[in-house]
């Protein structure tokens, strides 16, 4: 499965990973539902890139 950082590169950009960048948010509203979310993110965006690129 593709991992979230290779989806957003954000050490490309910045130099910082991606749990450097969601530290600098001083406000985690929905901080208790991010493992849920990770996991229906990575669950599509990996069928959706098996339909572009299939291995």
């Amino acid at each position: 499965m593709m991992e979230m950082n290779h989806v957003f590169q954000f050490d490309r950009f910045s130099g910082l990973t991606t749990d450097e960048v969601n530290d600098l948010i001083p406000v985690k509203p929905l901080a208790e539902f991010e493992p849920v979310m990770r996991e229906a993110m990575q669950a599509k965006l990996s069928a959706v890139m098996e339909k572009i690129r299939p291995a």
